[in-house]
Order: C-alpha cells, then structure tokens, then sequence
C-alpha cells in the first residue's frame, strides 16, 4: 500500500518544483526521498496502530464482560 502512496508524493513533489528543479536532483537522491516518505508513513501507520492497542485496552479493562455476555 505504502509503496503507491511514496511514489505519488515523490511524483507530485517532482510537478511542483518543475522541470528545471527535477534537472538538478539525481535519481539517487529522489529515490532516497521515496524511502523517507515510505519510512516516515510507517512510523505513523505503526504509532497509529499502537495508540488503537491502547485504546483498547483501556475499553476492555473497563467493561465487565459479564455485561456483554462473555
């Protein structure tokens, strides 16, 4: 999934600073681009999965599963 979406930024950054801009940045250093951007949606995908655990958690530490039949 992540894939897709680094090289949608990485593109979209490439239309923004144009061709002349596009002229002066190496390969290398657009595909190290998309490895940040791609680390950086990781960090966020795996913070976001971390805050829901304990989200859950804390729901489950406060109903009694003999309420919801359990």
């Amino acid at each position: 999934m992540t894939g897709r979406v680094q090289d949608k930024i990485t593109d979209e950054f490439k239309e923004i600073i144009g061709e002349s801009g596009c002229a002066q940045i190496s390969d290398a250093h657009f595909q190290d681009l998309v490895l940040l951007v791609r680390d950086a949606i990781t960090d966020e995908l795996l913070a976001s999965a971390e805050r829901m655990e304990k989200v859950i958690r804390e729901i489950r530490s406060e109903t009694d599963l003999h309420e919801i039949g359990l």
